[in-house]
């Protein structure tokens, strides 16, 4: 069933349905659009390039989905995958990843093979899940205490470079984390905002505080890594779109001829095996 048309079914498209869900899609996009970009830099790309993504899945998963109640939106998990991608293949082996991944849910989809993650004992997928959850938390160490980037090796070796980084935490930029954090969790118990999600709160609240400092606060090396100037399909242009249709024409000419099959299959057809991981019921 496609979502567009099942919510057709049940009226949903009435006007009597329109500023509720109006609203409500406002509300997740204010909170999602900051979070994919959040975990684009996490990922090791440019945040514009989160934008895109969340925008044009956004719009995808909303219209094409296989249901009208399902819930779909940036996730945390692919970010120590996709990570890994980007350093080793770039964002060409990043797109060709996003393409075999899906088309393997694709193909997992037609052979009805989906019931077959239920057979997954629910420890693995526990630990899996909090293994990754361990490494993106010691990874936004850097942004929250606004600590020097540290260096290459393994998980420990940078979680010990952290730690021995951590007196040189700049002051400004972890007050700014310490209070966003709160905000997002003990935020809706304020009187008179009960309604209003916790990270909608954070989110207001540090970009009001960092326009009062005028913008002399930074989380890490976040303004490093995002363009100075606005993305071009705000200008009303579609080059963004265009680059990355080149990119990702290359990225299919290119990536075969460059690295093995083996190292294909490991890096590429990861982030479709935990697509299915993560979507499990």
């Amino acid at each position: 069933m496609i979502a567009a048309v099942e919510a057709w079914r049940a009226g949903l498209f009435k006007r009597g349905h329109w500023l509720p869900n109006i609203v409500a899609g406002a509300i997740v996009g204010v909170v999602a659009l900051p979070l994919a970009m959040a975990f684009a830099i996490a990922s090791g790309v440019k945040p514009e390039q989160g934008l895109y993504t969340s925008i044009i899945a956004g719009i995808a998963v909303a219209l094409l989905g296989g249901s009208r109640i399902q819930i779909a939106g940036p996730t945390g998990a692919f970010i120590v995958i996709l990570a890994g991608v980007v350093a080793q293949f770039g964002v060409d082996g990043l797109l060709l990843a996003t393409l075999m991944a899906g088309v393997i849910l694709v193909l997992m989809g037609l052979a009805r093979l989906g019931a077959v993650i239920r057979f997954i004992p629910d420890p693995v997928i526990v630990g899996f899940t909090a293994g990754i959850a361990v490494i993106i938390w010691v990874g936004q160490w850097q942004y929250f205490f606004g600590l020097p980037v540290a260096g290459g090796g393994p998980f420990y070796l940078k979680t010990w470079q952290l730690l021995q980084s951590l007196p040189r935490l700049h002051v400004a930029t972890t007050l700014l984390a310490l209070g966003s954090l709160a905000l997002a969790l003990w935020g809706p118990r304020i009187p008179g905002l009960s309604r209003v999600p916790g990270p909608l709160l954070a989110m207001l609240a540090a970009t009001a505080a960092t326009i009062a400092f005028d913008a002399t606060l930074t989380v890490g090396n976040i303004r490093a890594t995002a363009t100075t100037t606005a993305p071009n399909f705000v200008r009303g242009s579609v080059v963004p779109l265009t680059m990355a249709f080149t990119a990702l024409k290359g990225s299919l000419g290119v990536q075969w001829s460059a690295i093995t099959v083996g190292a294909v299959v490991g890096a590429h057809v990861g982030p479709g095996l935990l697509g299915v991981v993560v979507s499990r019921p």
